[in-house]
């Protein structure tokens, strides 16, 4: 038996045991373990922002804003909201970008700050006239794009 095979048999008969020092560490590092998931979702957030990004710089593609506290990743062809409720990351967020980087960074994103996603959920365009909501029309067989 070798070394990985021998502490997984031990792991198995001691699962039990395992499991109560992983609550009782837990339970003692609350706050460490918050910071430290804040930090890993602060790093998802980054790496998805510089991959949809001209030149690996996180901006707005519409109005060029940097700051990442402002940034997100909209639905280029809208669904956003059915599309997070069908992969299980209903309130976005870090759940969607480690999905995002899970499937290989699908061309369906693109980085938008949250005045212009918002507006274009809302009203279908941005006010700085950069973009417009990309609608979807299906016809008998065919099915087009148009801004």
């Amino acid at each position: 038996m070798n070394r990985k095979e021998y502490h997984r048999e031990y792991y198995l008969k001691n699962k039990e045991r395992f499991k109560h020092k992983g609550t009782v560490w837990k339970t003692k590092n609350r706050d460490r373990l918050r910071e430290l998931q804040r930090r890993s979702d602060w790093n998802s957030k980054l790496e998805t922002l510089k991959h949809y990004s001209i030149d690996g710089t996180p901006q707005c593609e519409c109005c060029g804003e940097r700051h990442i506290e402002f940034l997100t990743i909209d639905h280029i062809h809208g669904g956003g909201n059915q599309h997070r409720k069908n992969i299980g990351a209903s309130g976005g967020g870090a759940k969607l970008y480690r999905w995002i980087k899970k499937q290989g960074y699908p061309n369906m994103f693109r980085v938008l700050c949250l005045n212009c996603n918002a507006s274009l959920g809302w009203f279908g365009y941005c006010p700085h006239g950069n973009i417009q909501k990309e609608v979807k029309i299906e016809t008998d067989n065919q099915q087009s794009l148009f801004s």
